[in-house]
């Protein structure tokens, strides 16, 4: 009986004892794994190790690894070297594993080794690692070890750094402090390698007697001995100490029936994202190579001690700083990792106390720090602090957070069994306060929400991971109306300097009490604060996890938009979904913690629903101040564009009104002076019947009549240099020679006269009616004439003249004085026909002429 995974469930050591016939080809040899690591650790001098690892069955690959494990390292098979192991089993079948479940598995190795073996699928492997970093514990102190006995992706997954999401650089970070133990390092057999092969053992047979035994041979050998082939276990003891080719793969077999795998420790690649082969393990000699360099990613390139310099915990008295009498103040120029320590007296006159929730009521507290206004408050300790390493880390992280969305620590006072923290002023007070006293605008809450989400987001991608225990008292106010939030970290530094007892007190006359902040507490934590009977709600720093900020947060969002949210989608402003916003609740207080949505995730939702920014009710006053400033620019542009149309349709009219050059004269602000014109041609025309045609047509079809003749009249005149005067009934006026000088004004209104009664004929000669049109050219004044309603009046014997020359003429005929003609003679446009002496009423007897057009006189023969 042949096994392909014979050894993990049950074929341990010196099976054919129990399974006579059983011969195990399986890669999971658990004796190889467990050498294979105490050849590593010995290797590098690594003795205090924690194991956190999937327990989903006593039969499972990493619970069967475990064991043998165990039963290695234990003293009576290496006494010399003293192997501590903690075992830290976690559940992945009961429920998903939780970020919280990762941290206190994380937190609880930190606090006893800096070398951990993750025994887990590829994918929770590499939550474990992003986990570790976001804890800080993927440094030079730490190495991590994950095994894979053989590449079943199915299975196993595919270990690798890169996952298309937002921890992938976070991940090849931290992947640079792992290593994979894995079973198939065993490279396959080329096609060359082969054939050298079968030469060598064809000339050992041939040349030396020698054979080489393969797989068909071991039945050969057993049939010529005359064994029994129906015994199994005798068949079976013949695969014992023998090599076998499967698959173009070498597979040995100890003499015990067990496979002889080989194993290799591969370090990460952050180039590739893949794993290098760097170590080598030979179980048939149980040897332990180097293939390659490996890198260390410490400061002088060497191996992380099995244990730091300042302990496990940071506690090495060695390590610790100056006690009493220092206060801390980093300033913006010192480094990261160094903290300046001065001396500076903030504490003489300030009462106990132990909330920055009451921060602007008591001016006992207020201080002024550099120009800047601070606030102070002491806690009271039982013993003297000390700033160990892990204290420091935090005290160092809430020191550089100098982020817009968190109240600021600017120093701290170290005194015996005193401790008095300096904090950024916010002069508001806390969140509950600001809505019991304001009436705040849509934009505002959500810009408020904003200011919280983003706080919280900073502090989940620090190393203090959470707040603990966040409420409406923990969000305070500054002067520029932004959230801020205080206290994170708070906890971390004083809970092993202050008894239950003093902490309770203290508590007790701060707001933040169980009753004010029981609504924002996660249930999960609610259970256990009242199980293990605490007092202090900044105790639930200890247990809480971010899982218990987003249902805090939630809880928060509420409390802020609860008038809006009691209100329908229709009623909310364009951009806001109050559906979504409730859902985004109800997402953050479900009560399975690992169902919460991250709080970068939550952050997102709600600016997608809500549009909301960051900055604090000046930044939006700003905001909607430029938003009007936009608004009331494009108005006024747009008016300015409609006034800018409708005076050019005014200039339009006025010129219309007047002549050009008179109106550029008014615009310009000059006074028009009425002007002498030496030589122009006045041109009148009068409708021989119209007086007939009024008294039998109603006044609309008067008036249509007229706007139809003296409309396509106006028309004409734009192709002839010439002036239209004005319309006086029936009359038509129109001159040329002014307001604007032309030695052609006679030409002008002659050629014009001969196109005006071609329209009327056109137009009117159904109704019978006709039109008498006269010319006469001389001198005349023109000006402005009034304030209201100017007109461009013509005054002269001239214009009298050519009255009269059109009365005084034919119907359908073009009357000119001597005058006129004499100006026109040489042109060939028309022809010109004398009339005779015609007597002018007040101007006596005068020689007149026709007007007649060349083609017209030709065509019709007309002798006058």
């Amino acid at each position: 009986m042949i096994l392909s995974s014979g050894n993990s469930f049950g074929l341990k050591g010196r099976h054919y004892v129990r399974f006579p016939t059983a011969v195990s080809f399986s890669v999971i040899n658990f004796d190889v794994w467990a050498n294979c690591i105490a050849a590593i650790l010995t290797r590098f001098q690594w003795t205090s190790i924690s194991i956190i690892y999937d327990r989903w069955g006593s039969n499972s690959f990493y619970t069967m690894v475990v064991d043998k494990l165990v039963k290695l390292f234990g003293p009576a098979e290496h006494p010399e070297l003293g192997f501590k192991i903690q075992l830290l089993p976690v559940s992945t079948t009961d429920a998903p594993v939780t970020h919280s479940v990762r941290q206190e598995a994380l937190q609880r190795a930190r606090d006893s080794s800096r070398i951990i073996f993750l025994a887990f699928r590829a994918d929770e492997t590499r939550k474990f690692m992003v986990t570790a970093a976001g804890m800080d514990m993927t440094n030079s102190e730490y190495v991590y070890f994950t095994v894979e006995p053989y590449r079943d992706v199915e299975f196993f997954g595919r270990l690798q750094a890169s996952f298309n999401d937002s921890s992938d650089e976070v991940a090849r970070k931290a992947f640079r402090y792992l290593f994979q133990i894995t079973g198939t390092c065993t490279k396959s057999v080329s096609v060359g390698m082969r054939r050298l092969q079968d030469q060598i053992k064809r000339r050992s047979a041939v040349e030396y007697g020698v054979k080489y035994r393969h797989n068909e041979d071991v039945v050969d050998e057993a049939l010529k001995a005359g064994a029994d082939v129906y015994n199994g276990a005798a068949m079976a003891r013949r695969f014992f100490n023998h090599t076998w080719y499967l698959n173009e793969r070498t597979i040995n077999i100890d003499p015990m029936g067990n496979r002889i795998m080989d194993l290799c420790m591969r370090a990460f690649d952050n180039d590739s994202d893949t794993f290098r082969n760097v170590m080598y393990y030979d179980p048939t000699l149980t040897t332990l190579s180097e293939l390659e360099r490996i890198k260390w990613y410490t400061e002088n390139g060497t191996q992380p001690p099995n244990e730091p310099r300042c302990g496990f915990k940071g506690d090495n008295p060695a390590c610790a700083e100056p006690g009493p009498g220092i206060a801390l103040v980093a300033g913006t120029a010192v480094p990261a990792v160094v903290l300046l320590l001065v001396r500076y007296s903030i504490s003489r006159h300030t009462s106990p106390s132990y909330s920055l929730s009451t921060m602007g009521k008591d001016p006992k507290h207020f201080r002024t720090y550099r120009g800047n206004p601070v606030w102070i408050f002491k806690v009271q300790t039982l013993q003297t602090f000390f700033l160990n390493r892990s204290k420091r880390t935090i005290l160092r992280e809430m020191k550089l957070i100098s982020h817009v969305n968190l109240v600021h620590l600017q120093g701290l006072l170290i005194e015996k069994e005193t401790l008095t923290f300096m904090y950024e002023f916010c002069q508001k007070g806390s969140l509950a306060g600001l809505l019991e006293r304001m009436t705040l605008d849509w934009e505002f809450r959500a810009g408020l929400i904003h200011d919280l989400l983003e706080g919280v987001v900073v502090i989940h991608q620090s190393l203090i991971r959470r707040h603990g225990y966040l409420s409406p008292f923990t969000c305070l106010i500054d002067q520029r109306f932004t959230l801020k939030l205080a206290e994170f970290g708070l906890y971390d530094l004083i809970k092993d300097v202050t008894t239950p007892e003093m902490s309770n007190k203290l508590s007790e006359n701060s707001t933040i009490t169980y009753a004010n902040t029981e609504q924002w507490i996660a249930p999960e934590l609610q259970a256990k604060f009242k199980t293990n009977g605490m007092k202090n709600v900044r105790n639930l720093a200890a247990i809480a996890g971010p899982e218990a900020d987003v249902y805090a947060a939630g809880g928060l969002i509420d409390m802020v938009m609860e008038e809006n949210l009691a209100l329908d989608d229709a009623a909310a402003p364009p951009r806001y979904s109050l559906s979504g916003i409730r859902t985004i609740v109800e997402a953050c207080q479900h009560y399975e913690p690992w169902r919460r949505p991250m709080a970068d995730e939550v952050k997102r939702r709600f600016v997608l629903r809500t549009g909301a920014r960051s900055g604090g009710f000046l930044e939006s006053l700003v905001r909607r101040m430029e938003m009007y400033a936009r608004r009331m620019e494009f108005a006024v542009r747009e008016r300015t564009e409609a006034l800018k149309a409708e005076r050019k349709v005014c200039e339009k009219l006025l010129e219309e009104m007047l002549p050009k050059s008179i109106v550029e004269r008014l615009r310009s602000g000059y006074a028009v002076e009425p002007e002498h014109f030496s030589r122009v041609t006045i041109f009148f025309s009068v409708i021989v019947g119209f007086v007939e045609f009024v008294s039998v047509t109603s006044p609309m079809e008067v008036i249509d009549f007229l706007n139809s003749i003296f409309s396509s009249f106006d028309a004409a005149l734009s192709t002839y240099d010439v002036y239209k005067v004005e319309t006086i009934s029936d009359c038509y006026m129109v001159a040329s020679g002014l307001p604007k000088p032309n030695e052609q004004h006679a030409v002008e209104i002659s050629r014009m006269s001969i196109h005006l009664l071609s329209i009327f004929r056109k137009r009117a000669d159904h109704l019978r009616m006709q039109i008498k049109m006269g010319l006469h050219s001389g001198p005349c004044a023109a000006g402005v004439v009034g304030s209201k309603r100017p007109r461009y009046c013509l005054f002269g014997d001239t214009i009298n003249t050519a009255s009269r020359m059109a009365s005084h003429g034919k119907p359908s005929r073009i009357h000119i004085s001597s005058t006129t003609c004499a100006l026109i003679l040489h042109i060939s446009d028309y022809v010109i026909k004398e009339r005779g002496i015609v007597e002018l009423k007040g101007k006596g007897k005068e020689r007149t002429f026709w007007l007649i057009s060349a083609d017209e006189y030709y065509a019709t023969k007309i002798h006058i």
